[in-house]
């Protein structure tokens, strides 16, 4: 499953905690050049023992509160990947970062 919406992706860690799931939150940031302010990017794997649920959102610096807010209160599962990731139809692709 995939989102572009931080609230769905929070619904669904939610639900994994509800059903007593082991899971983990897999997650890369970094910052990018762009016009339109959009400089943070957050991508994230929600993986449990049921299903995937993949998220990714282009942020201007002051919209990351909620973010960072979630992912300081999931802090125990969350383990962060020091690569880029492109989400695909049917996988996850990992990639060094730019320099």
């Amino acid at each position: 499953m995939h989102t572009k919406e931080l609230r769905i992706f929070t619904q669904m860690t939610q639900l994994a905690v509800e059903q007593g799931l082991e899971y983990k939150i897999l997650h890369s940031y970094h910052q990018r050049n762009a016009s339109n302010g959009l400089t943070e990017v957050y991508k994230l794997i929600l993986c449990t023992n049921l299903f995937t649920v993949t998220y990714e959102e282009n942020l201007s610096p002051e919209n990351t509160n909620a973010i960072k807010g979630f992912l300081a209160h999931r802090n125990d599962a969350c383990v962060e990947i020091p690569f880029d990731v492109r989400f695909n139809a049917s996988d996850i692709e990992l990639k060094s970062f730019r320099n």
